[in-house]
């Protein structure tokens, strides 16, 4: 079975070769399935390159929404040096959310010595 267009028409001038022993009516109704399959691929080429098409404008578009806005604080007319505060602040700000969180540890975890340990015993029973 032809999986692109340019093998649908080499079979299908294969089977036009084939077809002179045929009856007339026999013939149409081969030609008749033969425009059908090409429109049919043709119609798939199209449908795969629109869906292609709208692929990529989602994935613009996910990407413009993805992107975060920097406030630099209210709305002001602002020179370069003010600018430049403004991003310090920010950066000291985003510093001491990230330092704050901590060093979260699950309860019931066991340290590595503690199993190495275990595992010493385990081995020296034997």
């Amino acid at each position: 079975t032809p999986v692109i267009l340019e093998g649908l028409t080499l079979l299908q001038s294969r089977i036009e070769d084939d077809a002179q022993l045929l009856d007339n009516p026999s013939k149409q109704r081969l030609q008749k399935l033969a425009n059908v399959s090409v429109k049919t691929f043709s119609e798939c080429a199209l449908l795969l390159y629109e869906n292609r098409t709208l692929f990529k404008q989602n994935n613009e578009s996910n990407r413009r929404q993805s992107t975060l806005l920097m406030v630099g604080g209210e709305p002001k007319v602002m020179g370069y040096e003010d600018i430049v505060e403004a991003r310090a602040k920010r950066d000291a700000n985003e510093a001491i959310a990230v330092k704050g969180r901590g060093d979260l540890k699950r309860k019931g975890t066991v340290s590595v010595s503690k199993y190495a340990k275990k595992t010493e015993k385990r081995s020296g029973n034997r």
